[in-house]
């Protein structure tokens, strides 16, 4: 009963979150549009400045997915390892650049990134081992197939978030 009510907790708060989100980003369109019909030419600029919607759309796609993904992965992990795997899009975004991009790195860097992989390996096999100890043998084993889940939908959404940033970069 106490995990399905922090369920429903945390989808009441995921979605708060998302309505803000909403809010305001509605909210600079509303103030976009007030600057342009105050000053012409501000409305001259932006006119001349337009670009295919379809640029912004993919990033803004891929960030709702990344976005969704997350969210769903935090309904089912601790929120420390939540803020923790968080990290993961930094290392998403190095393989991501030098795969694609073909940027180079230096040593150090690459050093960083490892050290980063072992922290989140290690915080993610003790978020799975403490769950195991925790509690009674049948709810243990839903527990960690939680865990395990959510790991995996928080990964799937930060590799998204990775991709979002590449591609920002990529279009600018």
């Amino acid at each position: 009963l106490h995990t399905a009510y922090r369920r429903q907790r945390q989808m009441c708060i995921r979605d708060r979150m998302n309505l803000l989100m909403f809010i305001g980003e509605a909210s600079l369109l509303m103030v976009l549009r007030y600057q342009m019909k105050s000053d012409p030419i501000a409305a001259v600029s932006h006119e001349q400045n337009k670009m295919n919607p379809i640029k912004f759309a993919i990033p803004a796609l891929l960030d709702t997915i990344g976005s969704f993904a997350g969210f769903t992965g935090l309904m089912l992990i601790t929120p420390s390892t939540y803020q923790i795997l968080k990290m993961l899009c930094m290392v998403f975004i190095v393989l991501i650049s030098v795969t694609v991009m073909k940027k180079r790195y230096d040593l150090t860097q690459y050093l960083s990134v490892l050290a980063i992989i072992i922290g989140l390996t290690m915080v993610t096999l003790v978020d799975v081992y403490y769950t195991n100890k925790a509690g009674d043998q049948s709810s243990s084993t839903e527990d960690t197939d939680n865990v395990i889940l959510g790991t995996v939908c928080l990964i799937i959404g930060q590799l998204f978030h990775a991709t979002q940033a590449i591609y920002e970069e990529f279009i600018l």
